[in-house]
């Protein structure tokens, strides 16, 4: 009976040591995942270089860009602005205006400004071969949202080579 009293102390504090083991490990486990979804937590500044592409008023209405070969950048606007930044000068270029449209109507035919127009690009991942960009707008006279592809060579935009790959019905009266 003494020799199963003394395993029983071991016993315990094995017990206690795996306890105290596993209440840490999950602490810390919760911890760091509580830290990487924390959208209060700033991320650590070195891990970041702040490049002005270009000076201000270049751009009006920016709302996305694509990272092209040869250290060029391609910008969208959203009144259907297409511009090309070179990445080494910081020279703005315009390149395209797509026809776009950026007004709702309401009920009363009253129109205003709307958050539509030319709302994003991107390059094809194979863009240094095909030479692919795609871009998403709000077609000018149909209620209607369009992806489609073009081909750019150099700092030209080949309007023939215009392909749409998708139409989505909008609604544009309030």
């Amino acid at each position: 009976m003494k020799a199963f009293k003394s395993n029983s102390g071991i016993n315990r504090i094995i017990a206690l040591f795996f306890i105290l083991a596993i209440s840490t490990g999950t602490y810390l486990i919760i911890s760091s995942f509580k830290n990487a979804d924390d959208p209060g937590l700033a991320p650590d500044p070195n891990r970041f270089t702040k490049v002005v592409l270009t000076e201000p008023g270049k751009l009006d209405e920016p709302m996305e860009m694509t990272f092209l070969p040869g250290n060029r950048i391609l910008i969208v606007e959203r009144k259907g602005g297409v511009k090309i930044i070179d990445g080494t000068s910081g020279a703005v270029k315009q390149i395209a205006t797509i026809p776009v449209n950026t007004k709702y109507k309401n009920k009363q035919g009253v129109v205003r400004e709307a958050e539509e127009g030319l709302m994003g690009v991107i390059a094809h991942p194979q863009y240094a071969q095909n030479h692919w960009i795609y871009m998403y707008y709000a077609d000018p006279t149909d209620t209607k949202h369009v992806l489609a592809r073009w081909e750019l060579v150099g700092d030209q935009l080949n309007d023939a080579s215009k392909k749409i790959v998708l139409e989505v019905p909008t609604q544009r009266e309030e």
